[in-house]
């Protein structure tokens, strides 16, 4: 795919669908960054952060006709679908802890910013 910089994303998931790594890896580039700071944000925890990055792509790999643009951007889809279930999970059994600090299975805990 030539120019692929500054192909849309609707177009580079259109190869995503055809197994085109280098959309894959470009829809990565530019969405990765922001998926996992706000990962980190509501995580707490750097590892699990990058578990959801990873988690969210490959999901996209497998299926990314579930992206429907009508119904927003990719990158509103692309948090949706890591961070809310991450969310649950994680907050869900008790790995945030009211001192601010995430932690689980020996990862390394990132404090969190007070949360009112």
């Amino acid at each position: 795919m030539s120019g692929i910089g500054t192909t849309s994303d609707s177009a580079l998931l259109v190869s995503v669908a055809r197994h085109d790594q280098q959309a894959l890896a470009e829809l990565y580039q530019r969405h990765s960054g922001s998926l996992f700071h706000v990962a980190l944000r509501v995580l707490c925890v750097r590892g699990l952060a990058e578990d959801v990055v990873q988690d969210v792509f490959a999901r996209l790999w497998q299926a990314p006709e579930r992206f429907d643009p009508a119904r927003g951007s990719l990158r509103s889809f692309l948090l949706a679908q890591g961070l809310l279930p991450a969310a649950l999970d994680e907050h869900g059994d008790d790995t945030f802890h009211g001192d601010g600090v995430g932690t689980r299975r020996g990862a390394e805990p990132v404090r969190c910013p007070s949360r009112r």
